[in-house]
């Protein structure tokens, strides 16, 4: 199960198994069973008297036949764990402030702290295979983590700026690695789920983040032009939408205004590419957004 989950996602899914303890109390038990086995036959041969030999062998069937039993559950618990969901879920459990200050601290260093890049080389490989439900889990699990950050910690300026780098820039290349591929249900997606963030800071007030984001979604615009994808272009229109109508909402006039810029650029890209359809969507979310100001 390891060495097949090593292959099909990422190593680093590794410690994934190394922290589950149904594979340790499994172990313990067998390696019980084992010895009382040993110590049981060393009793026989020495014939000591006093012991109730019918029990102890008995107990020693029983110890035998647990052990063997506990092979179902624990089977069936390895077999959903290859589950590239379940994986997720629990890779997601270690993104929290603490880690990613961590791994920031250990940039340059050989160091496996790194709490998000096990998810992020299950996101590449699955991009390979065109497996878009594991690239939408995957998304969805760096973007809970990052929300959860921003939401539920106390974090300064500069820790903000730091963290939402490091969050986002998996992100970023995620978005541009799909695009590069012509891949528009997987950018599709990387921009919804930047989109949320987005939402989320402007909601918080963080102002660096939202500028992050609404920086990364702009360069993943830019780059869908290039390569002629309409819908990827719209999706982000949408997305810058969404967020300066909630920085607006929120009276944060740099972010909003960053909004309109960056839709104002898609708008002249589009006019170059006769895409009439997303400039008519652009022209109505830049007069929603100035209705809200």
């Amino acid at each position: 199960a390891v060495q097949l989950a090593a292959q099909s996602y990422s190593a680093r899914v590794i410690d994934v198994y190394k922290r589950n303890p149904d594979m340790w109390i499994l172990l313990c038990i067998y390696i019980i069973t084992i010895f009382y086995g040993l110590g049981l036959i060393k009793i026989v041969e020495l014939d000591i008297s006093g012991i109730n030999m019918e029990g102890a062998i008995f107990v020693a069937y029983f110890m035998g036949f647990f052990a063997f039993v506990c092979l179902v559950p624990y089977m069936l618990k390895t077999l959903d764990l290859l589950k590239p969901s379940t994986v997720i879920k629990l890779l997601a459990e270690e993104i929290t402030k603490e880690r990613v200050i961590e791994a920031l601290e250990k940039d340059g260093e050989i160091s496996e702290k790194d709490p998000i890049q096990p998810i992020i080389d299950m996101i590449n490989e699955s991009l390979e295979r065109n497996d878009y439900e594991t690239v939408r889990n995957g998304l969805s699990a760096i973007k809970n983590s990052a929300v959860s950050i921003f939401e539920k910690t106390h974090i300064d300026k500069k820790e903000e700026w730091k963290i939402a780098s490091y969050l986002l820039a998996h992100m970023e290349r995620i978005g541009i690695h799909a695009i590069k591929k012509e891949n528009e249900d997987s950018a599709k997606i990387v921009v919804l789920n930047l989109a949320e963030i987005g939402k989320k800071t402007a909601d918080q007030r963080l102002g660096t983040s939202t500028i992050k984001v609404q920086s990364i979604l702009r360069k993943i615009g830019t780059n869908a032009v290039d390569k002629d994808l309409e819908m990827t272009v719209w999706e982000v229109a949408e997305a810058l939408e969404y967020i300066g109508y909630k920085t607006a909402e929120r009276k944060l006039q740099y972010e909003t205004n960053y909004s309109e810029d960056g839709l104002k650029s898609l708008m002249k890209s589009a006019e170059d590419k006769n895409w009439y359809e997303i400039v008519e969507i652009i022209t109505e979310a830049l007069h929603s957004i100035e209705e809200m100001k």
